[in-house]
């Protein structure tokens, strides 16, 4: 994840960038197509949005909302004994469980809900990321796919059997409030495999020191039986939750409701696999680098120091883009829509969860 400029706004934006000799396989450029499909629909003030996609010949750039507290993750690595106060993990819940029940009225499974899938704003609060193994079918509807971070797993992605996708985002947001209050997850095991064992058999054991009502939700949410555990929409309504959210409340069916600027258009064009030719979604002189500002009339990247040398490839890239994004526009050969974006965002690398436990 690297981290862009609005050069109209002077607003950072997060890039999310896939290479495209690396989704080589059918079913990886399908996950990316869907989380560009899935996410264009999203306006809810705990997800975090797409502004726009650019495709190019060796590169799908996602251009998303700069989200600039960090993750989860780390504010709880920040906390002492790494677990947060009472007020804390209900109001980073409560916005969760709020973003949730949203994407579930969709009949949208995120299927991948960890601490470093959930950002915090500048003030806090939070903004759920990474739509890659997101699905939208009905939430009745059974699928038997493995997948998911391991310590997240409910029992019965472990046990390799049909489930649906909403009581196992469910289950993983109760592995979340665990972390919240205790610094750890629920199970740990020496491998994957004694995980997934511990997760499917084991009873589930909360301190004594997690205050009463969230070791209630905690009992139900993290039922081995996913029918038994409550819904998202159920979630939204305990008084519990409905305390941790702010004076500007969200609604439980809907997320909040926004006017965008005309200016800032939403329109994506679906990713093209073998396109024979550059398709350019929207003009990459949108967007520029203070240090190379006049050299590239481009993209500008502020890359974590592992990253430079990846930084140095996209800037040679983006520099012939432009070049040919106007020769195109001279020839009529390519459509340009310009996305006039305002607030765009970072996004923290994404750690293993077993970091988690360090």
């Amino acid at each position: 994840m690297h981290i862009g400029l609005h050069k109209r706004y002077n607003k950072k934006v997060a890039l999310k960038i896939y290479l495209k000799d690396k989704m080589k396989d059918l079913q990886r450029r399908k996950s990316v197509r869907r989380e560009i499909k899935l996410m264009k629909r999203l306006d809810h003030p705990h997800i975090a949005k797409l502004y726009d996609a650019i495709e190019t010949r060796s590169q799908v750039i996602l251009v998303m909302e700069y989200v600039g507290g960090g993750s989860t993750h780390g504010f709880l690595k920040s906390k002492p004994n790494r677990q947060m106060e009472e007020s804390e993990a209900r109001q980073i819940f409560a916005q969760l469980v709020s973003a949730l029940n949203y994407l579930h009225q969709k009949s949208i499974a995120h299927r991948d809900i960890k601490l470093e899938n959930v950002m915090l704003d500048s003030r806090g609060n939070v903004k759920l990321i990474d739509f890659g193994f997101s699905t939208q079918i009905p939430n009745t509807q059974k699928i038997k796919l493995f997948c998911g971070t391991p310590s997240y797993m409910a029992p019965e992605i472990v046990k390799k059997i049909e489930f649906c996708g909403p009581p196992a985002d469910i289950y993983a947001t109760g592995v979340l409030l665990f972390a919240f209050f205790c610094g750890c997850f629920p199970y740990r095991g020496k491998d994957d495999k004694d995980l997934y064992k511990r997760i499917a058999n084991d009873d589930l054991v909360i301190p004594k020191h997690v205050p009463p009502h969230p070791k209630k939700l905690l009992t139900l949410i993290l039922s081995k039986d996913p029918e038994s555990r409550p819904s998202a929409l159920q979630l939204f309504n305990e008084p519990w939750v409905q305390a941790g959210l702010r004076s500007g409340r969200v609604s439980p069916s809907h997320g909040r409701q926004q006017t965008r600027s005309n200016s800032i258009k939403r329109r994506l064009d679906l990713i093209k696999p073998n396109s024979p030719t550059s398709k350019i979604i929207t003009p990459l002189s949108d967007y520029h680098t203070r240090q190379q500002e006049q050299l590239l009339n481009g993209l500008i990247f502020e890359p974590r120091p592992q990253g430079q040398a990846m930084a140095r490839k996209i800037a040679g890239l983006t520099h012939h883009i432009v070049a040919a994004s106007e020769n195109s526009a001279r020839s009529n050969k390519t459509r340009f829509t310009t996305s006039d974006g305002s607030v765009i965002g970072n996004r923290s690398s994404l750690r293993s969860p077993r970091d988690a436990n360090q």
